[in-house]
């Protein structure tokens, strides 16, 4: 048995225990069962006010406690948080994408160099330009998905606007009114009528027809008080007025609590239950003064529940709305934070890797030529080749720690501190550059904490056999030669 099936079982027994108690106290211990069986539904139908009344309760509790929590997290801890999940997800991108290429040319360029007396040096030197060139057009890729707005490359189109289903009636709301209708016929055929002898065949079809329109109870309440007000109004006005009973407090009182625990559904959701309460009252004064009283509490019952009800949902539907709302702040600014984040690390990749990927291909290119007529050439050409993967493969090792302590949004930090780095990186990648630095070498500012160095880098990345140049930065002296 579920919660939901356990909570109904116990406000039925509470009903019937209550029932059976206050029926005994005010008839002198009598138990009428008529009497016990209409207090004891009338009970039940207040407990599960009472019920909902409750959850509602509880629904905007948590909401409240969520909103509460939403609203105290701070707006950086949230920022990070995107932003270190996306660099996760752009390591492992670098990972699959960029890295595998990169060890994959360095194996070949290995056993090239270990085994060039029995491969064929010419067709792996060609295999190590086209990997070279899908690395490169991979990466070309991967830094063009960085930096589109929605990772993707291209905008993402609004949502279609969600098309309202017109609600119909369920199993349940079927098998109340039937019922309701099924208890209307009974009390009206077997017991005491308020219409006349010759009026009951109108009085009867009407009271059906009033407690048939309970199907619509949840889809539609207003419009189904309104169906069995004009029905009440007009037996009574025939003077064939609807008899009252057990079944009322089904077809009356769910419509009635369902009217108003609902937001607003248009005026027939006023004027229903209004034209009701108007109806009933004058039938019942005329035809039985006696149950005035009785009409009084199922709808009073029914309307304050749906009351309670109702303001306990508005609270939680406003928690909720604060909760998004701060939701929505904080996911714009994370989405901000986010995309500076992955511009710069498509700077820092390509700093890290594109120089180097073309050094390969070209390498490879000029090894495949020499291996003819100049070996010794070609052999070099594979050493640098080699020596431009490890360089590669490091970068990408140190790259991504380096992004995990750079400020948001922000790149690694770059200064000339690392200029011997890169001297020496350059120098394993086959390129003879000789450099005065300072010394000491002056700090990087805080206010730049990335030197303007990519350009420099591209160059110096360029193949020993076509490059030579010269070029200063932060004060020292740098010249660079062709490989011998």
């Amino acid at each position: 048995m579920g919660p939901r099936i356990l909570s109904y079982a116990v406000v039925a027994v509470v009903a019937v225990v209550a029932a059976t108690g206050a029926v005994g106290a005010l008839h002198g211990g009598e138990l009428p069962p008529l009497d016990v069986v209409f207090v004891s539904i009338l009970f039940a139908f207040l407990g599960l006010g009472v019920r909902a009344a409750i959850l509602a309760w509880r629904s905007a509790r948590l909401a409240a406690v969520h909103a509460e929590r939403t609203i105290g997290r701070r707006p950086e801890d949230a920022v990070r948080a995107a932003v270190d999940e996306e660099r996760a997800r752009m390591s492992a991108d670098i990972e699959a994408v960029v890295r595998r290429a990169v060890l994959g040319i360095r194996s070949r360029a290995i056993g090239l160099g270990e085994s060039t007396a029995t491969a064929d040096v010419p067709a792996v030197l060609r295999a190590i330009q086209r990997e070279g060139r899908a690395a490169t057009a991979e990466l070309r890729l991967l830094l063009e998905l960085l930096r589109a707005p929605g990772g993707d490359g291209e905008p993402t189109p609004p949502d279609a606007p969600a098309r309202t289903r017109r609600r119909r009636p369920r199993g349940l709301d079927i098998a109340l009114a039937c019922i309701a209708v099924a208890v209307c016929l009974v009390e009206a055929t077997t017991g005491p009528t308020l219409a006349p002898e010759g009026m009951r065949t109108v009085a009867v079809p009407l009271g059906a027809f009033a407690a048939a329109a309970t199907i619509a109870w949840r889809t539609d309440p207003g419009a189904t008080l309104l169906v069995q007000a004009v029905a009440i109004a007009f037996g009574s006005a025939l003077g064939a007025p609807v008899s009252f009973g057990i079944w009322t407090v089904l077809a009356f009182g769910l419509p009635m609590w369902a009217a108003v625990s609902h937001p607003w559904r248009g005026p027939k959701a006023v004027a229903g239950p209004l034209l009701l309460v108007v109806a009933g009252v004058w039938s019942q004064a005329v035809w039985s003064p006696d149950n005035v009283g009785i009409l009084i509490v199922i709808l009073a019952a029914a309307a304050l529940t749906g009351l309670a009800s109702r303001l306990l949902d508005a609270r939680r539907r406003r928690s909720a709305a604060r909760a998004a709302a701060y939701d929505a702040l904080l996911a714009k600014e994370a989405a901000a934070a986010v995309r500076r984040d992955r511009v710069a690390t498509a700077r820092e990749l390509h700093d890290a890797v594109s120089g180097t990927i073309g050094v390969i291909v070209m390498q490879a290119g000029a090894a495949e030529l020499r291996w003819a007529d100049d070996r010794p050439g070609a052999l070099r050409a594979i050493d640098v080749i080699v020596a431009a993967a490890d360089q590669a493969v490091g970068e990408l090792d140190d790259l991504m720690p380096r992004l995990a302590g750079a400020a948001i949004g922000g790149s690694a930090d770059r200064g000339p501190e690392d200029l011997p780095d890169l001297v020496e990186r350059m120098r394993r990648a086959g390129v003879d550059v000789r450099a005065s630095l300072p010394d000491p070498l002056p700090r990087s500012r805080a206010a730049s904490p990335r030197p303007r160095t990519g350009s420099r880098r591209r160059a110096w990345r360029m193949p020993p056999a076509t490059h030579r140049g010269r070029a200063s930065a932060c004060g020292s002296r740098w010249s660079t030669a062709r490989s011998r």
